[in-house]
């Protein structure tokens, strides 16, 4: 059973039982209607009859009385004080109808009760009332319910009728109302079907109603946009990654056959191959290093807890001899505090930014390191409140007097394998993975890293990392 179908079933028996609750309500509500205009005009008939059976045993002339009700419409008994049986019409019980005590009392102390019986397969209303005369004896007029019957059975013969029809017209409105509501499920699957490694630009369309479907849409299309971009970024990836090791594989590659084309080496040569191939692998391993690195830290896992002041200290002693050769001036001023990022994660990160300070560095300029503790208000907090309260982090910048950064190559900077193009006119060696790997790694302590060109000239970025508990 598919699900229009399941939900024009459902509008269906929603719509069927709350007009069968109306229905019985009204029905009832009706037939207490009729009833009760059914029990005035026999309160009417018994204070006629009351009143003339008053009138002629005062006169001592009840045979008239006998004669005037015998040609009325309605049903008559008179029973005595003692409920005995004095004189009715023909076709009437000559037995006193059976009643609850309580009842009895009421209609000695002068109530009207009202009864109903059934007679063969007809309801009939009974109504008894002490004769006002003072004898005692207990007037009783009885009817069939024969109007209200006939009333009440035509109300269901329409009511069955409407029913049916409602019931045809809500399966046929809630069939269309279902498709109506659907039809963009039938785009997103005929959409997904369609969507392959070779066109993942492939959109559902979005309908006019922005309802819960429509925003479904909407956030489908924007997962399919991640799935699209993250699908780019695997492919991109792969090539570049291809490309960085092709490099060192065609150097080795080239390196060995070489030297293997003549036979006659010498052991000179033989060790220059083999410094070759040695520099080859190392830059190999580096590569393989920092690809398992980057993968780690997009796993999303942290943990540790560094001081920032002692680490950029050891950082920065010990790539003193890559500083000392490009001849730059580091200045270090770093506030201390702890952050929840391992000592290593932490290293990596800082190396990592530092190595890029220098590389794009001009010859004796000059680099700036500062950390220190930033303070802000915390979310949703009042800025009329003195004591609110406030949220602290860690912002460790490193700037350099280099080149900068052009404003095309910002958006970009921190992709794997991306080299701006300030690095590849100088040729500035590298494999574009370093900054990819510094913000993984802030990232998965709760932070962030950013870049922006420093005024008046060079680079600026920015670790952005939350401080440790404790």
């Amino acid at each position: 059973m598919n699900l229009r179908l399941k939900l024009s079933l459902w509008y269906s028996l929603i719509l069927f039982v709350s007009l069968f609750a109306a229905g019985m309500a009204g029905y009832w509500r009706i037939k207490h209607v009729l009833l009760q205009q059914f029990d005035i005009e026999l309160t009417d008939e018994m204070f006629l009859v009351n009143a003339l059976y008053q009138d002629e045993k005062r006169e001592s002339d009840i045979e008239r009385f006998k004669e005037f009700v015998s040609q009325s419409d309605f049903h008559h008994v008179v029973f005595g004080k003692n409920r005995e049986y004095l004189f009715g019409s023909k076709d009437m019980s000559h037995t006193f109808p059976e009643m609850l005590p309580e009842d009895f009392r009421r209609l000695e102390a002068g109530a009207t009760l009202f009864l109903q019986k059934d007679i063969g397969d007809i309801p009939h209303r009974i109504i008894l009332q002490k004769a006002g005369d003072g004898s005692g004896d207990i007037i009783m007029l009885e009817e069939p319910l024969k109007r209200v019957d006939y009333v009440m059975v035509r109300l269901r013969a329409a009511a069955l009728v409407l029913l049916t029809l409602f019931l045809i017209l809500a399966m046929t409105g809630g069939w269309w109302m279902a498709g109506q509501a659907l039809s963009p499920i039938g785009d997103v699957v005929r959409t997904a079907t369609q969507i392959q490694e070779s066109n993942m630009s492939l959109r559902i369309p979005v309908p006019a109603a922005r309802d819960e479907v429509g925003r479904l849409i909407v956030t489908l299309n924007t997962m399919l946009d991640r799935i699209e971009s993250a699908f780019d970024q695997i492919r991109r990836f792969t090539q570049d990654a291809a490309h960085e090791l092709r490099t060192p594989l065609s150097s080795i590659l080239s390196a060995v056959d070489v030297t293997l084309r003549r036979k006659d080496r010498t052991a000179g040569e033989y060790r220059e191959a083999l410094e070759a191939v040695r520099d080859e692998t190392v830059r190999l391993q580096k590569l393989s290093d920092d690809l398992l690195t980057l993968a780690r830290a997009e796993e999303g896992n942290s943990n540790g807890r560094t001081e920032v002041a002692g680490l950029c200290e050891s950082v920065l002693k010990d790539m003193s001899a890559q500083i000392s050769a490009k001849d730059v001036i580091c200045e270090l001023r770093v506030e201390k505090a702890y952050v929840p990022m391992s000592e290593d994660a932490l290293a990596r990160a800082v190396r990592n930014l530092l190595d890029n300070a220098v590389k794009f560095s001009t010859q004796s300029g000059r680099i700036q390191i500062i950390g220190r503790i930033s303070v802000s208000d915390a979310p949703g907090a009042d800025v009329s409140d003195i004591g609110r309260p406030v949220d602290q982090s860690y912002d460790l910048d490193v700037s350099d007097e280099g080149q900068g950064i052009p404003p095309e190559d910002i958006p970009h900077i921190f992709e794997r394998f991306y080299r701006g193009a300030n690095a590849r006119s100088a040729d500035i060696p590298g494999s574009g993975i370093g900054l990819s790997i510094a913000r993984a790694l802030a990232r998965q302590a709760g932070g962030d890293l950013t870049a922006e060109t420093a005024a008046p000239r060079g680079s600026r970025f920015r670790l952005h990392l939350p401080l440790a508990d404790g």
